[in-house]
């Protein structure tokens, strides 16, 4: 699929290629009859993510999606969570997966103006990454309680606690709706992807 198309048609096109088992029909529907919310900035790039969750759900992944657009709100880089399938790759998550192709592919120049949104907060992992990258804007839709790094951010070590010093990592403007299907998507897998990977390497 083309990138540096704007996020609303990126989003129709993915949905329209997509094909959902009965047990995401509901979500998948909420998706494709959603109606932007004109008083939420971040409404149309949540709402891309959560299409990317949900076309990772259903290939056997943790349903998380990551976009980066540009200072003219054009898409430019993607990514879904792939640690599972096509094959497993520990650090695929959606974030990562978006990072590599920003930096291989478009490999800009200065990272001023880019956004990166991401469904699900980042994990210390990502929230690395993205901070090392220099994005400067980084929003997301769900809170992760138990995985995500953005609200425990005092605990990183002093070198990123430096770095986040002059970016804005936050929640994201996008409404209650898109947080509550974000929320959904990552539950869907997690707990028997979270047991296999505990798994691995064990016995």
């Amino acid at each position: 699929m083309n990138r540096y198309i704007s996020v609303e048609t990126f989003g129709i096109n993915l949905l329209a290629g997509l094909t959902v088992k009965p047990s995401f029909k509901t979500i998948y529907s909420e998706l494709k009859d959603y109606r932007f919310n004109l008083s939420y900035s971040h409404d149309r790039e949540i709402w891309a993510t959560c299409i990317l969750g949900l076309q990772s759900v259903t290939l056997g992944n943790f349903g998380v999606g990551c976009i980066i657009t540009d200072s003219n709100n054009t898409l430019v880089s993607y990514g879904n969570n792939q640690v599972f399938f096509p094959q497993f790759r520990s650090d695929y998550h959606a974030e990562m997966v978006t990072l590599n192709h920003f930096e291989s592919v478009v490999k800009p120049s200065t990272v001023t103006g880019y956004k990166l949104f991401t469904s699900l907060e980042p994990c210390p992992m990502c929230l690395a990454r993205i901070l090392t990258s220099g994005i400067p804007e980084v929003y997301y839709a769900a809170d992760d309680n138990d995985g995500g790094m953005a609200h425990l951010k005092e605990a990183m070590p002093k070198i990123w606690v430096e770095m986040m010093e002059n970016r804005q990592i936050a929640g994201a403007k996008c409404s209650q709706k898109l947080i509550a299907i974000s929320e959904m998507l990552v539950e869907m897998n997690r707990e028997m992807l979270d047991d296999k990977l505990k798994k691995r390497g064990v016995g």
